[in-house]
């Protein structure tokens, strides 16, 4: 009995012994392919690093460390990248407000468009963007010579009939930025029901225009002036029809707005759930009833979670 016991013993030891032998080289070959895997990665934030993606290459950095948390490497560029990217950010940040106060528009939307190019989820960038988009609108409506200026302060606030005579042609011919250029000439000149009917109808026109062309935030602004006209919501016939127009398509606007910043939340999801839960919070902000958008929130909000505790030492 006793030689069949030590029998059994030699035959379960060598057993164990087989298994070792074929699960050993599997697992080491595993730890080769993700090191190999882990570094071909590196490699590609560093080329991001050279062609100046810094954005691209903290993405490649951050999947680096959801698959291996203590990688020292990525771990020391990522932080040295991130301080880079806050210490661009806040030089182009300020060289947008500076620009903005010489009046050079143009040059800070640059300016504001490279923060986000490097930094998709900056609230500063996003919002002084919108800024110079609506500033724009009230800019076309209210830039005019000194000449001009001085005839507005001179005439009555009333409108007269060659005012009215004078916005009709312009709407006529497809002048809609000129009707709304000479109404801001005349403050008080919505209590007359003409002129408030051709200035809110160019104002829908051209918010239309704008939103075909893509132009949300511009197209909000437009849409929003015209609501800000003493047009009821509940009057019948034409000037309801307006207020009906501008309503919507303050709506509309809102809403492809809230679209565009779920479809960047949805692009950054899974490289990048921070400023995911940045770009669905914004979307949230101008579309308050995207069921989808707050689920998608609540998702990436436990990513970053998640990213945040792998990333403890």
């Amino acid at each position: 009995m006793r030689v069949y016991r030590v029998a059994a013993c030699l035959s379960l030891m060598w057993l164990m012994g087989c298994a070792q032998v074929v699960t050993s080289p599997a697992e080491g070959e595993d730890t080769n392919v993700q090191a190999k895997f882990l570094d071909d990665q590196l490699s590609r934030a560093q080329t991001y690093l050279k062609q100046g993606d810094l954005h691209n290459a903290r993405m490649v950095l951050r999947s680096i460390l959801v698959l291996n948390r203590s990688h020292a490497q990525a771990k020391a560029k990522l932080r040295q990248l991130e301080t880079e990217i806050a210490e661009a950010s806040n030089v182009l940040l300020a060289q947008g407000e500076r620009q903005l106060k010489r009046g050079e528009r143009r040059q800070a939307q640059t300016s504001f468009q490279k923060v986000l190019a490097m930094d998709p989820g900056n609230s500063a960038a996003r919002e002084a963007l919108q800024s110079i988009a609506a500033a724009k609108v009230r800019q076309q409506a209210d830039d005019k010579s000194t000449n001009e200026i001085e005839v507005r302060r001179q005439r009555s606030t009333g409108v007269t009939q060659d005012v009215l005579a004078s916005l009709r042609e312009k709407f006529e011919s497809g002048a809609y930025l000129g009707v709304v250029e000479e109404s801001s000439q005349y403050p008080q000149g919505g209590e007359n029901g003409e002129f408030s009917h051709l200035v809110a109808s160019a104002l829908v026109i051209l918010g239309d225009q704008a939103m075909q062309g893509g132009n949300f935030e511009e197209a909000l602004a437009y849409f929003e002036m015209g609501r800000s006209l003493s047009l009821e919501e509940g009057e019948e016939g034409e000037q309801g029809e307006l207020s009906a127009s501008l309503a919507a398509g303050f709506a509309k606007a809102q809403t492809s707005i809230g679209r565009r910043y779920f479809a960047q939340g949805l692009r950054l999801i899974r490289t990048n759930p921070a400023e995911a839960v940045v770009a669905f919070k914004a979307s949230l902000e101008h579309d308050p009833g995207n069921a989808a958008a707050k689920g998608q929130l609540a998702r990436a909000k436990k990513m970053q979670e998640k990213l945040e505790r792998l990333a403890k030492p």
